[in-house]
This record gives structure tokens, C-alpha cells and sequence, in this order.
């Protein structure tokens, strides 16, 4: 019986949530996404080198990748300990995070790199951290030294599913933060946003938290 009540109450919290979100969105939505000025994210906008120095004996090459809605610079701590360990980096900023979004002179930065989210697809970023791979590869294999992947959140993910796509990619070792490898019951929740395609929610932690907070107070 209190499954069946959680899984009412959650369906209908959604749905008001859904609904919510919807109209709130409907002014930014007018602004259609054609209307971005589109230009070529150029290579310092999409990934960043962090080498050591050159009187250190570099030891690997390593591919960061940040998580969902996180700034790509929060990796700075564990890139300056890949450098402190001999491990030159590249810190990769998937679409829609950090530099990597189309600019728009009508948008402030933040509402361009919203606006940029809504064309993400995973292709898309596939591409990204592939490219960002082969860039990797490529300076290891010059210099004869073994690469790393480290991947937080969905930048871990990203990188596993890499793995499983090109046979020719290939870490030597891999480091994953918390991996969003893990289906939650929150994440089902998530279908019902599917007759909006276009919606952005800044944060799914903001509504897992109102679910769970909301849900607490119902049966304490």
C-alpha cells in the first residue's frame, strides 16, 4: 500500500512539477535556437592543455572530463595532482559547459550557454571527447607514455561508453568519481518530461531534493 501511495504521490509531484516548469519556460523557449549566432568553437573553448614542467620527466597524458552542469575548472584540484605526478592534461569542456557554447550577442553568457544546452545531443558529445581522445593519443604516443582517463559524474559514463564504441580507443588505466552508471529511481521520473523536448532544468538535484524533502513530510 505505501509503495503504491509513493508512486502516486511521485507521479503526480512530477507531473505539477512538469507542468510548472512548462509554462515558466514558454518566453525563453520564443527565442528560437536558430536565431544563435553559430560559430565554430574553436579548440581553446572545447579543451584546455595543463602540461608540467618541461624539467620534470612526464610520466602519461591524461583526458579529464568534467560532470553534469559542473565547470569544468572545478577539475583544476585533480588536474594540478596529475601534474605534481608527472601527467600532462587535457580538460575537456563538454557543449553547453564552460567556454564551449555558441555565442549570441542578444544573450548574456549564461543564457547563451543554456540555450546551447537545448542542441546538446550524446552524439554530439561523443564527438567531443573522442576528438578530445585522439589529441590525447596522439601526444602519448609521441613521447611513448601511457594514457589515463579521469571522468567525474557523466564525464565518466561518457568515457566507458567511448570504450564500447571505438574499438581503437585504449586507456591504460581509468579513474572514475562517482560514475553515472547507475540508473535511479529519480531518473525514471524523468520520462514524463518526454512531450518536452526543448525544456532545461538548470538542475536535477533541485527537484530530487523537493521530491525527497516533499515525500519525508507525507509519511513522518
Amino acid at each position: 500500500m505505501k509503495k503504491r501511495l509513493f508512486i502516486l504521490i511521485s507521479i503526480l509531484i512530477t507531473t505539477s512539477v512538469v507542468v510548472s516548469f512548462y509554462y515558466l519556460s514558454i518566453d525563453r523557449d520564443s527565442k528560437s535556437i536558430s536565431s544563435l549566432t553559430k560559430i565554430v568553437i574553436n579548440q581553446d573553448e572545447l579543451s584546455k592543455w595543463f602540461k608540467i614542467s618541461r624539467t620534470k620527466k612526464i610520466r602519461g597524458v591524461a583526458l579529464v572530463v568534467h560532470g553534469l552542469n559542473l565547470k569544468p575548472e572545478r577539475m583544476q584540484s585533480i588536474i594540478a595532482e596529475l601534474n605534481d605526478a608527472g601527467i600532462d592534461v587535457l580538460n575537456l569542456s563538454l557543449r553547453g559547459h564552460g567556454n564551449n557554447y555558441l555565442k549570441n550577442n542578444n544573450l548574456s553568457s549564461d543564457e547563451a550557454r543554456l540555450e546551447s544546452f537545448r542542441t546538446v545531443t550524446y552524439g554530439l558529445w561523443l564527438d567531443e571527447i573522442y576528438s578530445a581522445y585522439l589529441k590525447v593519443r596522439e601526444r602519448a604516443d609521441k613521447i611513448n607514455v601511457p594514457v589515463f582517463f579521469v571522468g567525474f559524474s557523466i564525464g565518466g559514463l561518457m568515457g566507458c561508453n567511448l570504450i564500447l564504441l571505438h574499438p581503437d580507443v585504449f586507456y591504460d588505466r581509468m579513474v572514475l568519481f562517482a560514475p553515472a552508471l547507475n540508473i535511479t529511481v529519480e531518473s525514471y521520473l524523468l520520462k514524463a518530461l518526454m512531450p518536452f523536448p526543448n525544456m532545461v532544468i538548470d538542475s536535477l538535484s533541485t527537484m530530487s531534493g523537493a521530491l525527497s524533502m516533499i515525500l519525508k513530510i507525507g509519511f513522518s
